[in-house]
């Protein structure tokens, strides 16, 4: 069973997009930091004089940097991380980091006009909801709700919902219908065979899906 579908790209780009919305110091606002961080990837991926795969690196160190892909991966695992093995666990980290890099850097890249509005937060303790709006043109706005959690200094983003659909529930569905037919070798096969078929992509100049 393959991952992906429209609304699977829809949710890892906006999920993506915000998701290095972690700084060295944490502010006040999560609004301010979310919105300086974007800013400053939407400016590398917009800066024309850098060559694409230099533009592509720094992204991806900002995304390794930023990432609680450790929690994300258990959230989204649920029963089944508990079931894994290290090994396992190991090999489900790694690839799924990989995995939603890669979804990422395909459709940020055709980023040039999109506007993000920025509507209110809602802060409480150490969560916090950001509340968006994209604008992309002509096509129909985009709500989104971006959740955040503070460890330490840090803001990191740990969900977003999209009309009212959780990411994490989503993959978490998806990778337990996986599991479920083909185990936790089933969904490590087919997350490998992702990043491999990106990475002989990306080496062509052929359109990654």
């Amino acid at each position: 069973m393959m991952i992906g579908s429209t609304m699977t790209r829809k949710f890892v780009t906006a999920f993506l997009l915000l998701l290095v919305c972690s700084l060295a110091h944490a502010i006040s606002s999560p609004t301010e930091q979310v919105r300086s961080t974007t800013d400053k990837v939407l400016g590398i991926i917009r800066d024309d004089s850098r060559p694409l795969d230099e533009r592509r690196r720094l992204v991806r160190e900002i995304l390794s940097e930023n990432m609680d892909i450790q929690s994300i991966s258990q959230s989204v695992l649920a029963t089944h991380w508990k079931e894994a093995t290290p090994e396992e666990k190991r090999g489900f980290v790694e690839f799924f980091q990989q995995y939603i890099e890669n979804t990422y850097l395909d459709p940020i890249e055709s980023y040039r006009d999109e506007k993000i509005e920025y509507a209110r937060e809602k802060v409480r303790g150490e969560r916090a909801v950001v509340y968006t709006v994209i604008h992309r043109g002509e096509q129909p706005e985009v709500p989104v709700n971006y959740r955040l959690r503070l460890k330490g200094d840090r803001w990191y983003l740990y969900d977003v919902e999209i009309e009212g659909a959780s990411l994490i529930n989503t993959y978490r569905t998806t990778f337990a219908e996986i599991v479920r037919s083909e185990g936790m070798d089933g969904l490590l096969e087919d997350l490998r065979q992702r990043v491999e078929r990106y990475k002989e992509r990306e080496r062509s100049p052929a359109k990654i899906e």
